[in-house]
């Protein structure tokens, strides 16, 4: 919580809005509402205003409501405002605006939803009518004036390349957040679709004859003028085309709750007046003459009052089509561009207030009226000199009026390190809720909720017998919280049901426990890095539970302010995470917090062992603090972890999950009532013992003899069924022996990526394999998604499904089938050939596709654009709609050869004829990050050493002279692989050849641990880079003797490479 404002005095930002939308929009971006922390801070006795008052960022901000629209009615909220709130030094006006195309500007094209900031004010409607025209009064004495020299600077800074472009990012992120927010859920993007700009000829009216005799082409009746577009049939196909809609309609976005879109930014003049402009020709002939950008009715009569920007969002393009389909967007999207603004305005900026007076000789005073908040030999800033730091300025001072004495300037203070250091050991520097919430938004992940989306609900008759289950219902018991620490465990074999099981759980809790907070997470090994790590886990608890408890986002701010900003991602460590779960479990205070977590023998056995025992801690410290915690796990029997308190529930014998079983079947086998399918239906829970994916697997497939009309053989067909789940699916595999090939290929891609594939790119994947001759662009009108999904079906004999989750993948049905395919029990190829042969094939396939002709769509050359250019960002866009798959195969080629060759394929062949230009210039295209990408001399060692392929690493070393190339962002090899550690790629470089030459002693293997030379190297490998000193050189100048053995028994190194600096005179690293 920031310091509350003591008085009127203390706000120097005013915001004034026409329209409630406008207001409410405005509302949605307060940080704080200070009248909520007490009584409201009054106002002259003659001011008629109302107002709410709060915090945006660090400015503390006024809002008046307008009581109507129009300069006369803001003059008079302008100049009430002035009697109450003496020190304002900005003003804005905020909310919606009519926007001029850009064929009468002549300037940038328009769309509904962008916003306009104004650099002057034009009172288009104040001069004298004359019988053909009005003419403006536009002297000296009668024009408005321009803004003051620092906002005509700070706009001038704004309409910058770098500055635009970091306010169009600001307020996107802004109109996202608020979007989010419950209560502008509808506040959303309209469409593209929606966003119609017609001719000025076009006009609005019956565009019938018959259906009017007063519309014609100078008039328009009545009804006309309040009817809509679709009312009067509007041609749509006379609308204006334009480029900026083109894009946002190929982005896909559409009118879904809450999504929103980047609008631009627009600099220029606003038309001011008590005008509502509806009229094209009116519209066209002012903005000519006048060269204003928009229309609105409110700027002309603040102007005067105290400085002025009117930011503005489009909602109309201000002709006799506009309606009101975009003005809560509009005002949302002005609402953000406001904040965003405000972030980067640091005209109003003030010290913030200390809790205590700082004597003016030293900091030793300070120390001493802390006396009260610190104990005595803690204080925060023993140990400092009066500088603070070296290099740095001693606090800076400032008189107030309220605190006569000087105060400490905590701006300067919190940049200290030294000193925020010490100040965070005991109260941490409150971060504003922007800040909160940029921390807050960076433990996401893109899949973040996949596993959870992906698990299919309960059936209808299944599950709810956990409810009423004694162990469960124990669970939630607070009064036996102390038997079992709060700790519950469903245990199960492989497929069973557990993650459905959890899933309802989780559900029922989210529905009916009201006083607690519920969250969740879902192992996934099927997943991404994060979805199958312990960090992931951390990472989507505790952003539930601080999305839901906001009070608890005060955890953050021991992290500082300066730590990041929206624009880079925090590095979050598995210690840190821990630390901020802990912190806020210890802040929940009444509330209780009740936790889910699923599959964990689908995550690495060490990781889960370390994360059981802290929980285990947290729920013990928990119960003897009176905090309520209930986590439940779950997973397979093994690996067996031992907890000292928890209750524990096994799936296998029980009487509700086997009922769960008999209700399956009974309703989805829809067979008939014949003896022979009533038979089969009460003996398949008692097959399945206890597993439900068997059962589901087995209705399927008599489901499908069935409807093939073979009722008198479905109990042959059942008998023959294997009871044992891998040998059930090693029969649906092999058992009609068709397109063997496709199912191998299709088994392999699924199992061996090294991320999951979309549903495009298996698809491609497998044509590389199997029909090459039918490899092409894209084109959906030929092959639709629909063709896509029934071929892998077909290819993967059902095994495989396209995930429901946002972030769409091909995934095996259950982990049960990856488990089959690695233990080698699919019988058409011996395992061992199945997994030996997958990563060449792989390899083979990518090498396939990069040679799929895409000129037409991507035509590349070496200067590609900046990689975070939007001409970049189109390029990647076409080729990944185009060619699906061909980032997965630039990117991921090298792994699989470098698996292969572990498998015990050669690669030589394929290393020798790797073109690395040719690869460059398409991994360049795909890179974000423009630091990131090579140049085209960079050679092929430094990229292997980069993405840690040690074998291929191997096969290149021998045919290099040595491993001292230099170039790229790291110079040379072993420095990327020092600086990513990559461990095994910097073994691979110094791993000895032949014994240490002197003695013939081999080194022993203690040399190549992390602490004798990767360490060291990782350590100094900064200052080594930038003096351009081979690594041979560095090791040898700085005496680490272990290092320059390694590296001379490897012979990869030039040891008679001369260092052309200065200061070592062309010496050579052992000389």
């Amino acid at each position: 919580m920031s310091n509350r404002p003591r008085h009127r005095d203390d706000f120097d930002i005013a915001i004034i809005c026409a329209l409630s939308i406008e207001a409410d929009a405005v509302l949605g971006v307060f940080d704080e509402f200070w009248e909520e922390e007490g009584d409201s801070y009054g106002k002259a006795a003659s001011d008629s205003n109302t107002y709410t008052t709060g915090r945006i960022g660090k400015h503390n901000v006024v809002l008046a409501h307008m009581p109507g629209m129009g300069k006369n009615a803001s003059a008079s909220v302008a100049a009430n405002f002035c009697s109450s709130f003496n020190c304002i030094r900005l003003g804005l006006v905020v909310g919606i605006c009519g926007g001029v195309p850009a064929d009468i500007t002549k300037g940038e094209e328009m769309l509904l939803g962008d916003v306009v900031i104004s650099t002057g004010v034009v009172q288009f409607d104040f001069g004298r009518q004359y019988s053909d025209k009005v003419i403006r009064k536009d002297t000296l004495e009668d024009g408005l004036g321009r803004q003051n020299l620092e906002i005509r600077g700070f706009l001038q800074k704004m309409g910058g390349l770098h500055d635009r472009k970091q306010l169009k990012d600001n307020t996107f992120f802004q109109l996202s957040e608020l979007c989010r927010k419950d209560d502008f859920h509808t506040w959303g993007y309209p469409g593209a679709s929606n966003d119609i700009l017609y001719p000025s000829t076009y006009r609005h009216m019956h565009q019938q004859s018959e259906a009017c005799e007063i519309c014609g082409s100078n008039s328009s009746c009545e009804a006309a003028r309040e009817s809509s577009c679709e009312e009067l049939s509007c041609d749509t196909r006379k609308q204006i085309p334009r480029s900026g809609l083109q894009k946002i309609e190929e982005q896909g976005l559409t009118t879904e709750t809450g999504i929103v879109q980047r609008p631009e930014i627009h600099f220029g003049k606003i038309g001011s007046g008590d005008l509502v402009i509806k009229s094209e020709n009116h519209r066209d002939d002012i903005a000519k003459k006048e060269k204003v950008i928009a229309f609105e009715m409110e700027g002309a009569g603040v102007w005067d009052h105290f400085p002025t920007v009117v930011i503005k969002g489009v909602c109309d393009y201000a002709d006799s089509h506009k309606n009101k389909k975009w003005q809560k967007y509009a005002a949302a999207t002005a609402a953000a561009c406001m904040k965003a603004f405000l972030k980067v305005w640091r005209g109003m900026d003030k010290p913030l207030r200390p809790s205590a007076s700082l004597d003016q000789s030293s900091s030793s005073s300070f120390k001493t009226t802390l006396g009260t908040r610190y104990p005595e030999g803690k204080h925060p800033l023993d140990g400092l000199p009066s500088s603070l730091n070296d290099g740095e300025p001693a606090l800076k001072r400032r008189k107030t009026d309220s605190h006569p004495d000087h105060q400490v300037d905590f701006d300067a203070l919190r940049h200290t390190s030294e000193a925020r250091r010490k100040l965070n050991q005991f109260e941490p520097i409150a971060l504003s809720t922007d800040q909160r919430r940029i921390y807050l938004n960076s433990l996401k992940f893109h899949q973040i909720e996949s596993r959870h989306a992906n698990i299919k609900p309960a059936h209808t008759k299944t599950c709810k017998w956990l409810l009423k289950k004694s162990e469960y219902q124990d669970w939630l018991d607070a009064c036996k919280i102390k038997e079992h620490n709060g700790i519950f465990w469903i245990k199960g074999k492989p497929a069973a049901g557990k993650s459905t099981i959890m899933k309802f759980a989780y559900s029922n809790s989210k529905r009916n426990m009201k006083n607690a907070i519920v969250v969740s997470f879902y192992f996934n090994a099927r997943g991404e890095d994060l979805e199958r790590n312990v960090e992931g886990m951390y990472r989507s608890l505790l952003f539930q539970l601080l999305s839901e408890a906001q009070e608890l986002q005060h955890v953050f701010d021991i992290l500082g302010p300066d730590e990041t900003d929206e624009y880079e991602s925090v590095k979050w460590s598995i210690e840190k995470l821990r630390g901020f779960f802990e912190r806020a479990v210890e802040n929940l205070k009444q509330r209780h917090l009740v936790c889910f977590i699923d599959g964990l023998d689908e995550c690495n056995e060490g990781e889960v062992r370390d994360m059981v025992e802290f929980f285990e801690r947290l729920a013990q410290v928990s119960v003897m603090s009176g905090t309520q915690l209930h986590v439940c796990f779950s997973s397979r029997h093994y690996p067996y972890i031992t907890i000292e308190k928890g209750v524990e529930l096994t799936l296998e014998g029980q009487e509700g999950h086997l009922q769960d079983i008999i209700n399956y079947v009974q309703s989805e086998l829809r067979a008939g009532q014949s003896k022979v399918v009533r038979q089969i239906k009460d003996e398949i829970p008692q097959r399945a013992c206890g597993i439900f994916l068997w059962a589901v697997l087995v209705v399927k497939m008599l489901q499908k003899e069935f409807d093939r009309g073979k009722v008198y053989a479905l109990q042959k067909r059942f008998n023959q069924i294997p009871t044992e789940l891998f040998e059930l699916f090693n029969d649906i595999l092999t058992r009609d022996g068709e397109q063997v090939d496709d199912l191998i290929l299709c088994l392999q891609w699924i199992l061996l990526t090294k991320r999951p594939l979309k549903r495009e790119e298996l698809y491609f994947g497998l044509l590389s394999g199997l029909a090459t001759e039918a490899l092409a662009p894209w084109d959906p009108k030929e092959v639709t998604e629909q063709d896509m999904e029934r071929f892998i079906l077909h290819s993967s004999k059902g095994l495989a499904e396209v995930t429901k989750s946002k972030a769409q993948s091909v995934q095996f049905i259950h982990e049960s089938v990856r488990d089959f395919l690695k233990e080698g029990r699919l019988e058409l190829l011996s395992g061992e050939a199945f997994l030996k042969q997958g990563h060449e094939r792989l390899k083979q396939c990518c090498q396939t596709y990069l040679r799929v002709n895409a000129s037409e769509y991507l035509p590349l050359t070496t200067n590609l654009p900046a990689a975070n250019s939007e001409a970049a960002a189109d390029l990647r866009r076409r080729a990944n709609e185009r060619l699906p798959l061909l980032e997965y195969a630039v990117r991921n080629i090298l792994h699989h050869s470098n698996a292969a060759s572990r498998d015990g394929i050669c690669q030589d062949s394929f290393v020798q004829g790797f073109t690395v230009q040719d690869w460059v210039l398409l991994d360049n295209l795909f890179e974000r990050f423009q630091v990131r990408r090579h140049t085209p001399e960079v050679s092929l060692l430094y990229i292997l050493v980069e993405k840690n392929l040690p074998d291929l690493i191997a096969i290149e070393l021998q045919r290099v002279q040595h491993m001292d190339i230099p170039g790229e962002r790291y110079e040379f090899p072993l420095c990327v692989g020092v600086a990513k550690k990559n461990e095994e790629a910097v073994k691979a470089l110094i791993t000895p050849n032949v014994s240490v030459c002197s003695n013939g002693d081999r080194l022993p293997d203690l040399c190549l641990s992390p602490e004798t030379v990767l360490w060291p190297l990782n350590d100094a490998y900064r200052s080594w880079s930038k003096r351009s000193q081979t690594p041979l050189f560095w090791a040898a100048s700085g005496g680490h003797e272990a290092v320059v053995k390694l590296l001379v028994a490897s012979e990869k190194v030039d040891v008679d490479l001369k260092d052309n600096n200065k200061d070592n005179n062309g010496r050579t690293p052992l000389l």
